[in-house]
C-alpha cells in the first residue's frame, strides 16, 4: 500500500515537471527586468514625474547592478541631481560612483561631465574651475570617440569664458562645430561662440555667428535662441545708433485675472514664457494673456526670480522663500557671526547665483551680504542702500544703490567691475527702480520713464523714453525675457506694459 501511494506520488510529481518548465523559462532574466525598469523610468522622466523615475532608476542601480543599464540609470539620478534639484554635491557623489564602479561602461564619459558640472557648482573658485576642468578633459583623452566629448568641450568653453580666457574657449567651440556638426552642441556651440564674438566688440560678426545657427538648426530651440539673440543685436547696435528708438510699444499688456495687477513690489519671466507677479501679499504666475496659471504664498514680497528650471525665489521683508520640487522652502537670515550675529528683520533684496548662493541686501545694516543655498552666512559684500539685485550670465552682479542713486556692477564675489553714475553722456538716473541682464551681459535700468542700456563696463549703447499712448507714466518692476523685451510693471497704470 505504501509502495501504491509512492509510484502514485511520483507520477503525480512527473506529470507536474512538463507542465512547470515552459513556466520556469517564461520568467524574464536579470538583463530584461533591469532593461524594462530602466525604460519605465524614461517614460516617466519624459512625463515629468521625476518621483516615479527615481524609483525606477535607483532599483535599477542598485538591484540590478551588474546588468548593462545600471551605469546609464545612474547617470540618469546624477543629472536629476544636478539639473532638476539642483543638488550639486549629491550629483557629485553619485556622478564619482558612476566613473568609479562602472569605469569601462558607456555613462562613464558623461559620469565625467556631470562630475565637472557639479564640481564647478560646489566650488567656483580657481581651484574649484581647474578640478572641473580636469573632469572636463578627461573626456577627449579616455573616451575620444564618445558622444560626451562634444558636451565636455562645450562645458570646458563655458570654463574659458568664465576665467576670462577668451582664445581658449573659441577654438573649443569651432572643434565641436567642425567634429559635431549635425548635433545639438553645434548649435549650442554657436550661441556661446555669438556672446564671444560680442564681448570682442564685434556684433556683426556675432549676428553672422548666430545667422549659421538659424541655417543650420533652423526648426529646432537653438535656432528660436539664435534669433532671439540677433533681435537683442539688431535693437543696440544697428537701429538705436540710427537715431530710432530701440523700442516700439507691443500693443499688448498684462493685467491679470481681475484687470488690475496692485501693490506689484517685483515681476519676473520663468523659462517657459509665464510671467511671475509678487505682489504684498502673495505672488501670481500668468501666462501671455493674463491668465492665473499658479499662484504662491508670500508675505510683503520684495523682489522675485526665477531659476533655469522654473522655480520661484521670493525675497520676503523678513525671510525668503525658495520653491523645490516638494514645496517651499522658507529661510529665516542671520548675517554676521558670534555676539556681532543679527536677524535680518528688513530685506530690501535678494538674488541668486548660479551656484544657488544668495545674494541678499540688508536695509538696516546698509549692507549686501552671501548666504549658502541653505541660509548659512558666509560674508558680506558691499555697504549701501541696495534697492534691487541683478544676476547676469556668469554670475556678475548689479546693484541700485538708493544712497548715490548709482549702480554698482560686481563679479561674483563683490568685486566692483564699474559703477554707471547718475548721469553720463546720453542718459540721466533720476530714480532707478529695477535692472536687468540679457544674455549678453548688457545693463538694463528702468528710471520711472524711461529704460538706459548700459554694454558690460558701463558703457551707454542706448535709452528708451516712449511718449504719448505709449509712455511708462511710473514704471517700478522691470523683467526681460529671451530676446530682451522689455516687460515693465507700471503702477499708475495697473499692469504690465510690453515693448519689443
Amino acid at each position: 500500500m505504501i509502495r501504491l501511494r509512492s509510484l502514485s506520488l511520483l507520477l503525480f510529481v512527473a506529470l507536474l515537471v512538463p507542465a512547470a518548465r515552459p513556466v520556469l523559462r517564461a520568467q524574464p532574466d536579470v538583463e530584461e527586468l533591469a532593461r524594462r525598469q530602466s525604460e519605465s523610468g524614461l517614460e516617466f522622466y519624459r512625463a515629468g514625474r521625476y518621483a516615479e523615475a527615481m524609483k525606477d532608476f535607483q532599483t535599477v542601480a542598485e538591484g540590478y547592478s551588474e546588468s548593462s543599464v545600471a551605469d546609464d540609470a545612474m547617470l540618469a539620478i546624477a543629472q536629476y541631481q544636478l539639473e532638476v534639484l539642483r543638488d550639486a554635491q549629491a550629483a557629485k557623489n553619485s556622478a564619482e560612483t558612476l566613473v568609479t564602479r562602472y569605469a569601462t561602461g558607456d555613462a562613464a564619459p558623461m559620469g565625467y561631465v556631470i562630475s565637472g558640472r557639479a564640481t564647478l557648482a560646489l566650488d567656483p573658485s580657481p581651484a574649484g574651475m581647474e578640478s572641473a576642468m580636469a573632469s572636463f578633459e578627461r573626456v577627449p583623452r579616455l573616451f575620444p570617440g564618445s558622444d560626451a566629448v562634444a558636451p565636455a568641450l562645450y562645458y570646458a568653453a563655458e570654463l574659458d569664458y568664465r576665467a576670462g580666457r577668451p582664445g581658449e574657449a573659441l577654438d573649443r567651440l569651432r572643434r565641436i562645430a567642425t567634429q559635431y556638426g549635425r548635433t545639438p552642441w553645434a548649435a549650442r556651440a554657436g550661441l556661446l561662440e555669438s556672446e564671444l564674438v560680442l564681448a570682442s566688440g564685434d556684433p556683426i560678426e556675432a549676428m553672422r555667428t548666430l545667422q549659421r545657427v538659424v541655417r543650420g538648426f533652423g526648426s529646432g530651440p537653438e535656432a528660436a535662441a539664435a534669433r532671439a539673440r540677433n533681435t537683442i543685436l539688431y535693437r543696440l547696435y544697428l537701429r538705436a545708433p540710427a537715431q530710432q528708438p530701440p523700442y516700439v510699444a507691443s500693443g499688448r499688456s498684462i493685467a491679470g485675472p481681475g484687470g488690475r495687477l496692485r501693490d506689484v513690489a517685483s515681476i519676473a519671466l520663468a523659462p517657459d514664457g509665464t510671467l511671475g507677479v509678487a505682489m504684498r501679499n502673495g505672488m501670481l504666475v500668468l501666462d501671455e494673456k493674463g491668465t492665473l496659471v499658479r499662484q504662491l504664498p508670500a508675505t510683503d514680497s520684495r523682489q522675485l526670480s526665477f531659476d533655469p528650471g522654473g522655480r520661484a525665489f521670493i525675497v520676503q521683508k523678513a525671510i525668503v522663500a525658495v520653491e523645490t520640487p516638494g514645496g517651499l522652502q522658507r529661510l529665516a537670515l542671520t548675517a554676521g557671526a558670534g555676539a556681532a550675529s543679527r536677524v535680518l528683520q528688513d530685506i530690501s533684496a535678494g538674488a541668486r547665483l548660479s551656484t544657488g548662493e544668495l545674494i541678499i541686501a540688508d536695509r538696516d545694516a546698509r549692507s549686501v551680504s552671501r548666504f549658502a543655498p541653505d541660509g548659512k552666512f558666509l560674508n558680506a559684500i558691499m555697504s549701501g542702500r541696495v534697492r534691487r539685485i541683478a544676476v547676469g550670465r556668469n554670475d556678475e552682479m548689479a546693484f541700485i544703490d538708493d544712497d548715490s542713486k548709482s549702480v554698482v556692477w560686481t563679479d561674483r564675489t563683490g568685486k566692483p567691475l564699474a559703477k554707471i553714475p547718475e548721469r553720463g553722456t546720453g542718459y540721466q538716473l533720476n530714480s532707478p527702480s529695477d535692472l536687468a541682464f540679457d544674455v549678453f551681459q548688457h545693463l538694463y535700468v528702468l528710471d520711472r520713464h524711461s529704460v538706459s542700456v548700459f554694454a558690460p563696463g558701463g558703457r551707454h549703447l542706448a535709452t528708451f523714453s516712449p511718449s504719448g499712448q505709449a509712455a511708462i507714466r511710473n514704471g517700478s518692476a522691470l523683467a526681460l525675457d529671451n530676446a530682451a523685451r522689455l516687460y515693465i510693471y507700471d503702477n499708475s497704470q495697473d499692469r504690465v506694459l510690453i515693448y519689443q
